[in-house]
């Protein structure tokens, strides 16, 4: 406000502050602005809730098929059915090619979702037709209500980001499959950044001239700051930029949110609940971080990990002892510290952990060399002997824990191209020592891997126990 109201100012009255609490107290007043981003962390709530309860009820339903034989109620096939038809579904390669450019678009299922919350966060900013106030009666509503749905939406999308976090330990969902939520929860707060940002300078241009608006409180300064680095971290994101400079894609996304939150906290500090929400998602972030250091120590400097690197029939393979466990399918995270110790990449664990008591466990790599680190990885194996081992950082692994669920099906038929067989090899090696073991109801597998060769287009090889 400017002094103490009950004057004019270009041509507009300015009020008192009773005047102006009288004027928003039945137009979407601002001290109760907060309950749209209260009403948005209920709405992610029970969202989770949701993923919480189908996470028991898979568990549920696996134990219960690998009791009976894999067979289950026709009323439960057709609810699992319907579930399947409407989640899995992807869109035909060609247009999923070009969409990818600027969206990892992924399985129907999780954008089913997303959809969900963009219709929400819209329908909730945009239905009240209270957009704007008379000029000097306050922040338009409009952007009151995009503010608090971004800020609601802050701790969720920064605990998506961390790959070890509360909601794939509440949820049961892996980081890697979290990751097109926090894409889809950060496009959300860009759009209500947007509609924040847009709606302040349209109210500002109403009452005084930009340039005074601008110069008279850090308010805007650092607002411009902040969105500044938030279009940074999303256009930086982009698939088709991250794919290009993966390596240093993860040092630019670390710097941009460290400034992003810096100017956030610096923007909103004292207004409302604004603290509370900046405070929470250091927190939770935070907590993500330590997690990940902690689990990082353990494996690390009480193993100290060394791997072997050579390559074999165009691929180079890494093998890792290690006392460490996982489950098929899963990743982790390598770190080679003769080699380029600032970064950090994933691979799919190739290997099973033994079923033998005493018996060391050993990570195996097959990973084909394209372009920036594997290629590097692939000139070392050539030029350096196959017994010399390297010193590592391990972190993970990550990715769906607990048993394969395929072992509750009678017939598995799995496929594979190239270099996906990593993924593959361990969930069938899994099936066939479950068969070996007579764990679960699985009788028959069939396996077929398409393979590129010289002569041929493709190769299909197949398989079966």
């Amino acid at each position: 406000m400017h002094g103490h109201g009950g004057f004019e100012m270009n041509g507009h009255y300015v009020p008192t502050m009773e005047e102006l609490t009288e004027y928003q107290s039945t137009r979407d007043p601002y001290a109760g602005s907060p309950k749209y981003g209260l009403y948005t962390i209920y709405f992610c709530g029970v969202t989770i809730g949701i993923f919480f309860l189908v996470h028991w009820f898979k568990a549920a339903l696996f134990w219960s098929k690998m009791r009976s034989g894999s067979q289950i109620s026709p009323l439960k096939s057709r609810i699992i059915a319907t579930a399947r038809l409407l989640t899995y579904p992807r869109l035909p390669y060609s247009s999923a090619r070009v969409l990818n450019y600027v969206w990892a678009i992924g399985p129907l299922g999780p954008n089913i979702i997303l959809f969900i919350g963009l219709l929400f966060v819209s329908m909730y900013c945009w239905v009240n037709s209270y957009y704007y106030r008379l000029p000097f009666y306050g922040s338009p509503a409009i952007a009151l209500r995009s503010e608090w749905i971004a800020t609601a939406l802050m701790p969720f999308v920064f605990v998506l980001g961390a790959k070890r976090n509360l909601i794939s330990w509440i949820t049961g969902v892996s980081h890697d499959k979290l990751q097109l939520f926090h894409q889809g929860a950060a496009f959300m707060i860009v759009y209500m950044s947007l509609v924040h940002t847009i709606g302040m300078i349209v109210q500002s241009l109403m009452e005084i001239p930009f340039s005074e608006t601008y110069a008279s409180s850090y308010i805007w300064w650092s607002g411009f700051a902040a969105l500044g680095s938030l279009l940074w971290l999303y256009i930086g994101s982009l698939p088709f930029i991250r794919k290009r400079l993966y390596e240093g894609f993860y040092f630019l996304h670390i710097a941009a949110s460290i400034m992003f939150v810096g100017f956030l906290y610096f923007h909103g500090t004292g207004l409302l609940v604004t603290d509370a929400y900046m405070q929470a998602t250091i927190a939770l972030f935070g907590f993500g971080i330590a997690a990940r250091i902690v689990m990082m120590f353990i494996s690390n400097v009480l193993f100290r990990h060394r791997a072997q690197i050579s390559l074999q029939g165009g691929s180079v393979r890494v093998t890792i002892p290690t006392n460490m466990k996982w489950s098929p399918g899963m990743h982790i995270f390598v770190r080679f510290l003769h080699i380029r110790p600032f970064e950090s990449h994933p691979f799919t664990i190739a290997s099973l952990p033994t079923s033998k008591e005493g018996e060391q466990n050993e990570i195996v790599f097959v990973i084909r060399p394209e372009t920036g680190f594997t290629r590097v990885l692939a000139d070392v194996a050539v030029n350096t002997a196959s017994d010399r081992k390297f010193p590592i950082i391990l972190d993970g692994p990550y990715g769906e824990k607990g048993h394969n669920t395929l072992r509750a099906y009678n017939h598995v038929l799995l496929l594979a191209g190239g270099t996906g067989i990593t993924f593959i090899a361990p969930l069938f090696a899994d099936l066939v020592r479950a068969m070996q073991q007579k764990d679960g109801p699985c009788t028959k597998i069939d396996l077929v891997w398409a393979v590129k060769s010289r002569g041929k287009d493709k190769v299909s090889r197949a398989s079966s126990c």
